[in-house]
């Protein structure tokens, strides 16, 4: 979505952008090592073919896809090109962390090689600056979201949660199920789930809708991907989003429902406390904490003002932090920095 909207933005009325899409999910080895040799082919043959090129704005998660993305960060520095990496995600300090000393020294020498490297949070920067020791420069971007037009509504009777991303346990919906299983019965509204996204893998979406499944829990909807319409029409009819996570960065989905006035409950992980202040435009929760979750999930349903104040708190800061023409902005001059240093 981020870079969709890159690709539209007046960003590309300057400069000449040109997509490579290497986002594939094939976990079979050969296979991988296949399309990586055809990503990196096309990559050569764009670069080679298109000597204006100046800059390549890499976007990457960490793990396996930091190695892959390795190949082009090379590739383009050895045919003299400018490179900006663009980190997403939250799992940059588990990758670093277990990796070994041999694998941490590749880490740092390709950071370094690097023109410049975006993260999402002021904690991000800070741990690759300090833990990774990297000595390239790096830039502070938190992600933004367009506005939207619409408003979510306070609801009467029934109160609906809504949980948007992938579905495996490492997202924390088994312990939004439990805390759900735990709330049911004392609510004096009801209180309903939809779900929307698919697992990263086929095994970790069975996993999550066994369990929900065989918990027999009422009120529980699964709505799958959705795009466009189809997904705001979700945001907008929905009271409250939550997003369990045990890991994260700077997560879309929150700034989304932000932008649609959500009140929000999610976890004190990687810059979501940046985000969203506890009491004030959501609640916060340790993650794997059921019980606490339990309770902000009670909290927000039985408590209509409470909800209208974090969603008016919500709409503001997006406007204020996070639109996506401030993100325009800064964007334009790291890349005009970059390319004319």
């Amino acid at each position: 979505m981020l870079v969709q909207n890159i690709l539209k933005s007046k960003l590309a009325d300057r400069f000449n952008f040109r997509l490579l899409n290497i986002s594939h999910n094939n976990p079979a080895l050969l296979r991988r090592l296949l399309l990586m040799i055809c990503f990196v082919t096309r990559f050569l043959v764009t670069l080679l073919q298109s000597p204006d090129i100046g800059m390549i704005h890499i976007h990457t998660s960490a793990g396996r896809a930091f190695w892959d993305k390795s190949l082009f960060i090379m590739f383009g520095k050895l045919l003299g090109k400018k490179v900006l990496l663009h980190i997403h995600g939250g799992r940059l300090a588990t990758f670093w962390n277990e990796a070994g000393t041999f694998k941490k020294s590749i880490i740092r020498k390709i950071l370094n090689v690097c023109d410049a490297v975006i993260v999402l949070s002021a904690g991000g920067k800070t741990f690759v600056k300090q833990e990774i020791g990297s000595s390239t420069r790096v830039v502070t971007l938190p992600n933004a979201v367009e506005s939207l037009s619409g408003q979510a509504t306070v609801s009467g009777e029934q109160i609906t949660f809504l949980y948007v991303g992938h579905l495996k346990p490492e997202k924390g919906l088994i312990d939004l199920l439990n805390a759900f299983i735990m709330c049911c019965n004392s609510t004096s509204r009801p209180i309903r789930l939809k779900i929307m996204g698919s697992g990263d893998t086929e095994a970790n979406e069975k996993i999550i809708k066994e369990a929900y499944s065989e918990s027999g829990l009422a009120g529980i909807s699964f709505v799958g991907v959705l795009t466009g319409t189809d997904k705001w029409r979700e945001f907008f009819s929905s009271d409250v989003f939550v997003l369990p996570s045990h890991s994260e960065d700077m997560p879309m989905t929150i700034l989304e429902a932000m932008a649609c006035g959500l009140p929000v409950i999610a976890t004190t992980v990687g810059s979501i406390p940046e985000v969203i202040e506890n009491g004030v435009n959501g609640y916060l929760v340790k993650p794997c904490d059921i019980s606490a979750l339990a309770e902000k999930i009670l909290q927000m349903a039985e408590n209509p003002p409470l909800r209208k104040a974090f969603s008016i708190a919500n709409r503001h800061k997006v406007l204020e932090c996070f639109s996506f023409s401030n993100y325009e902005n800064r964007l334009e001059g790291i890349y005009c920095n970059i390319l004319h240093k």
